[in-house]
C-alpha cells in the first residue's frame, strides 16, 4: 500500500512540474508595436518538459513572423532540464488593437483551460 502511495504522489508531483514555467521571464500583460516595425514579446519557457507555446489567437493587426527558443544564460554546458525563454516576432501589419492569446501546454495532450492574454496595439 506505501508503494503504491509513494507511486501516485511521484506522478502527481512530476505532472505539476511539467507544466511549470519559468518565472524569470514574466508573461507580458500588453504589447505595443509600431507599424510595418517588428516586435518581440517573450514568453518564459522550457522545453524539456514537452510544453511549448501554443498560438490560440492572433489579432489581424499583426502577423506572426517567427518564433524561436533562447535557454537560458545560466544554463551552463552539462547541464540538463533548463529553462529560458520563447520568443514570437510580430509585424505590426495594421493600425488598432486586439488580444493575442496563447496557451502553455503540452502539443498532443488536452489543452487547459488557462489562457494568456497580451493586449496588442498597433501605432
Amino acid at each position: 500500500m506505501k508503494k503504491s502511495t509513494l507511486l501516485v504522489a511521484s506522478i502527481i508531483l512530476s505532472s505539476i512540474t511539467a507544466f511549470s514555467i519559468s518565472a524569470k521571464t514574466e508573461i507580458p500583460k500588453e504589447e505595443m508595436i509600431k507599424l510595418n516595425a517588428i516586435a518581440e514579446v517573450e514568453l518564459p519557457a522550457n522545453p524539456t518538459t514537452g510544453n511549448l507555446w501554443i498560438v490560440r489567437q492572433l489579432p489581424t493587426e499583426v502577423a506572426l513572423v517567427a518564433m524561436d527558443y533562447e535557454q537560458s544564460p545560466d544554463c551552463k554546458k552539462g547541464m540538463v532540464g533548463c529553462g529560458g525563454k520563447s520568443v514570437l516576432h510580430l509585424k505590426g501589419v495594421s493600425k488598432g488593437t486586439g488580444e493575442l492569446v496563447l496557451q502553455y501546454a503540452h502539443p498532443t495532450g488536452e489543452l487547459p483551460a488557462e489562457k494568456h492574454v497580451i493586449k496588442v496595439m498597433v501605432e
